[in-house]
């Protein structure tokens, strides 16, 4: 028995929003990674909101940030990595 939940109001963006406002962290200060259509809104809640190399369209035309490596080659840890190292502000 497969058990669903839907609650249309909880989504990615709003899981982003919880967590910037618990954390006291703000979009200023928040990176997003998404592949998917269902990560459309989460990306335009963070300053660099990232779509993967190999993301679907939907999110690809979110944003115009998209990583140099997709999923498959840690395209996020190298997103990370850059800024860290303050190549990206």
């Amino acid at each position: 028995m497969e058990l669903t939940l839907r609650c249309p109001h909880v989504t990615k963006a709003y899981g982003l929003q919880q967590l910037q406002n618990r954390w006291k962290v703000s979009m200023d200060e928040t990176m997003a990674f998404g592949d998917t259509q269902n990560d459309e809104a989460m990306l335009h809640h963070a300053r660099l909101g990232y779509a993967m190399k190999n993301a679907e369209q939907e999110a690809l035309d979110a944003t115009e940030l998209v990583t140099p490596l997709d999923n498959n080659d840690s395209g996020v840890m190298d997103m990370i990595d850059r800024v860290l190292r303050g190549e990206i502000e």
